[in-house]
């Protein structure tokens, strides 16, 4: 589930919001089935919680941040918006910032790097 804010922010662009969160769904399954990462189960206590940033690496127009933050917040953590789809940013610029579970965070990171990258690129 995502916030009702967030919801509301990707409906204004035109997004299908049930056919986004079904998509993440299977972008986060096919990553790590099941929603396991063994690696992380392996070295990171389950108790264990993190601030995670995602950065620009290099100069450009931000598209995809609210995709990004609703992957993390399909997986309960928090995520704070910095710049939105549309903004200019220069390399090292903080684009979100989340926090919350380290394991959910390290089980997001990479769909929603894939998705803000592809759409950024």
């Amino acid at each position: 589930m995502i916030s009702p804010s967030l919801t509301k922010k990707l409906e204004s662009y035109g997004i299908q919001v049930d056919t986004l969160l079904k998509l993440i769904s299977t972008a986060l399954d096919e990553d790590a089935p099941n929603g396991e990462d063994k690696t992380s189960q392996a070295a990171i206590p389950l108790e264990s919680s993190s601030r995670a940033e995602m950065r620009a690496r290099k100069s450009g127009v931000v598209a995809g941040a609210g995709i990004a933050a609703a992957v993390f917040e399909t997986l309960g953590l928090t995520v704070e918006i910095k710049r939105s789809s549309g903004e200019l940013v220069e390399a090292n610029d903080s684009i979100l910032v989340v926090s919350g579970n380290t394991r959910e965070i390290l089980l997001g990171e990479r769909t929603a790097l894939n998705f803000i990258s592809h759409l950024s690129g």
